[in-house]
């Protein structure tokens, strides 16, 4: 008879943290050590311009991306995000505008395919002290969950239980970023905000 896998054992599968970096005020994302082609990476930020521009690799495609208007009118949170390739390895990645935001890299470790499952705009609901993602049904064989926040005032966001905290600090504005490679439904909901305005992101890594 053989023995059951323990839950160390069958991590490989899943998304697994490789390292972070943060980007102020530049158009030059900056990028985490030792990524590797097939890495996941979620880039969560803003900029203080009337437009914005996409992220993009130098000499590549632009990167998947979701964003929404702050209350000002003039900033825009932003959740940008691409399984790597070699080019994107290689060349540095470069935004039309400034940004200050965190990357996150993880070893994707098989995966092909990033989800924008949900935004929530709190933007309008200033004086909340919270913002909740409803959450959904992951698929079968998710890799796992990834979340992101940005509050529109400085702010130390932190997520619920089950989800492991990579950033939550203020880079001028409140910024979190968060995982769960086990994630099985139910809401997400990011605390220590400051009712300035926030909105919350959820993807998922398949």
């Amino acid at each position: 008879m053989f023995p059951r896998p323990s839950l160390l054992a069958r991590s490989g599968a899943r998304l697994g943290y490789r390292s972070q970096a943060t980007t102020s005020n530049s158009t030059t994302i900056g990028k985490p050590a030792g990524v590797e082609v097939g890495d996941v990476v979620f880039f969560v930020g803003y900029n203080n311009d009337s437009a914005l521009s996409p992220i993009a690799t130098s000499g590549g495609s632009n990167w998947g991306s979701t964003s929404i208007g702050a209350p000002s009118g003039t900033r825009f949170f932003h959740v940008a995000y691409k399984v790597l390739n070699a080019l994107d390895v290689a060349n540095a990645w470069i935004a039309g505008n400034a940004h200050w935001g965190v990357a996150v890299a993880y070893k994707g470790n098989g995966a092909t395919t990033i989800t924008h499952k949900e935004t929530k705009d709190d933007t309008a609901n200033t004086g909340s002290a919270t913002t909740t993602l409803t959450g959904f049904t992951p698929a079968s064989g998710s890799k796992g969950t990834f979340s992101g926040f940005v509050d529109d005032d400085a702010a130390s966001p932190s997520v619920n239980a089950g989800f492991i905290s990579r950033y939550g600090a203020s880079l001028g504005r409140g910024v979190g970023a968060a995982e769960n490679i086990y994630y099985g439904g139910g809401s997400i909901t990011w605390t220590g905000v400051t009712g300035a305005g926030q909105a919350a992101f959820a993807f998922e890594v398949t």
